[in-house]
């Protein structure tokens, strides 16, 4: 397997046990994946076994980046160490951690504002995290600064209430003004950082099969602990 092949199976998210020889290039391919995870705004923390290993990826042994050594269970005494602890507690907030539900859309379709995980279709070994804003079967229109919906239900359109996660000032805008009609699998998704988002306005609708799941916890940091609830609109 070359260092591409190696990499590009990182950048999927699987959990990954690299190995090789001495001098193979593991160093190489991991220090190229953090590039590319700080590149996607993704700070990684880097632990290894070995004090080594670590520091030539620019990282810290395991029990030195906890602090509290390598436990088989963490008591209220560790708990508190890693809360009130200034070193500790500054390089464990750099890390971000999302709980990706992969098990609902199983059992039922993505809704409305919901916060998915999916492929990009583009490069299906990239993964990206945007909002659903059309639902199949749906018309999606970008104008005006707002996102307009036709359907069934709503044949004439109506503006897409976003008041619930959009600040007011911000405004949805397109190069073009043209209808996106979608299919039965598709779905039209957008980021909440509208000026600088790229989602379906730049590489259209997103087939259901590149959908990994639902955005449904943070855990990680603490301070910004958060459950994404799928907001409700005053249309639908």
């Amino acid at each position: 397997m070359t260092q591409e092949q190696a990499l590009n199976i990182l950048k999927t998210g699987a959990n990954v046990f690299l190995t090789g020889e001495p001098g193979s290039g593991k160093t190489y391919v991991v220090n190229a994946y953090v590039k590319y995870l700080r590149t996607c705004l993704v700070e990684p923390s880097i632990t290894a076994s070995t004090g080594i290993a670590a520091t030539h990826i620019g990282g810290m042994t395991i029990h030195s980046w906890s602090g509290i050594g390598i436990k088989t269970k963490l008591d209220r005494y560790n708990l508190d160490k890693i809360v009130t602890s200034e070193y500790i507690s500054k390089r464990i907030r750099k890390a971000r951690v999302l709980i990706i539900d992969e098990i609902s859309y199983r059992f039922h379709e993505p809704q409305r504002g919901d916060i998915i995980v999916f492929r990009y279709p583009q490069d299906p070994q990239e993964y990206f995290i945007k909002r659903v804003i059309g639902l199949p079967g749906e018309k999606v229109e970008v104008k005006d600064g707002q996102v307009y919906i036709y359907n069934d239900k709503n044949p004439d359109g109506f503006v897409l209430d976003e008041s619930g996660y959009l600040a007011s000032d911000v405004k949805t805008y397109d190069v073009t003004d043209q209808i996106v009609s979608l299919n039965s699998n598709e779905y039209f998704v957008l980021g909440d950082n509208r000026n600088s988002s790229k989602d379906s306005r730049s590489f259209g609708a997103v087939n259901k099969s590149f959908l990994t799941g639902r955005v449904a916890f943070r855990g990680w940091p603490f301070d910004k602990m958060t459950v994404f609830h799928t907001p409700t609109y005053p249309t639908n």
